[in-house]
């Protein structure tokens, strides 16, 4: 069996998030999220190393996700890839954590 090496325990999605990047603002949605950073698709690809900031809603389980405490942080792209259905599997890496315990 191999040990899982991550440092932080994993948030399982789906998670709704906004990532922007420059003037780019686009709707993705994070597969898990940790306190050193997350898994995510989007519609639009994002290139290894890019600088981005994610916009992330953390809502209970039957909560309303627009009254949701907000968290706001900046990432940097570790690996991007196509999937076959045209969307964009991406990894990043927090640089800011500010909000986020861990």
């Amino acid at each position: 069996m191999i040990a899982d090496r991550r440092k932080h325990p994993r948030l399982p999605g789906p998670i709704p998030l906004k990532v922007r990047s420059g003037s780019r603002a686009l709707a993705a949605v994070a597969q898990n999220v940790s306190a050193g950073g997350l898994a995510a698709t989007a519609p639009e690809e994002f290139e290894v190393g890019e600088k981005l900031r994610f916009e992330i809603r953390f809502a209970a389980a039957g909560s309303n996700p627009v009254t949701a405490p907000e968290v706001s942080v900046q990432g940097i792209v570790l690996r991007s890839e196509k999937r076959p259905d045209g969307t964009f599997a991406f990894a990043a890496a927090f640089t800011n954590r500010r909000g986020i315990p861990g």
